[in-house]
C-alpha cells in the first residue's frame, strides 16, 4: 500500500525497490536540478526535523487528539440529538 505524503512540487520523490519492498525517498541531486539551494535543503531538513522531533510530539498530539474527540463528540451528538421534551403546563 502506498501512502503518499505531502505534493511533490519539484519532483525530487523516487523510489527504491529491494527485497520485493518499495521505499520513496526524496533525491537530493534532483532537488539541486529542481533550482534548490543548499540553504533551502538545510531549512527543510531542520523544519523536518523539528517537526518529527519528540518536544513537537509530545505538544501535538494531546492537542489533536482534543480536536479529533471534540469533532467526534460534535457529529455524535447531531446524530443522536434527542427533541427536547415539553415543559409541563401548569394548572
Amino acid at each position: 500500500m502506498t501512502v503518499t505524503v505531502g505534493h511533490d512540487s519539484q519532483k525530487t520523490r523516487k523510489t527504491l525497490v529491494v527485497g520485493g519492498k518499495s521505499y520513496a525517498y526524496y533525491s537530493i541531486p534532483a532537488a539541486e536540478a529542481a533550482g534548490l539551494g543548499e540553504a533551502q535543503m538545510d531549512q527543510a531538513e531542520k523544519f523536518t526535523r523539528a517537526i518529527m522531533g519528540p518536544v513537537a510530539q509530545a505538544v501535538m498530539t494531546p492537542i489533536f487528539v482534543v480536536l479529533f474527540g471534540l469533532l467526534c463528540a460534535l457529529i455524535i451528538a447531531a446524530i443522536v440529538k434527542r427533541p427536547a421534551a415539553e415543559a409541563p403546563k401548569a394548572a
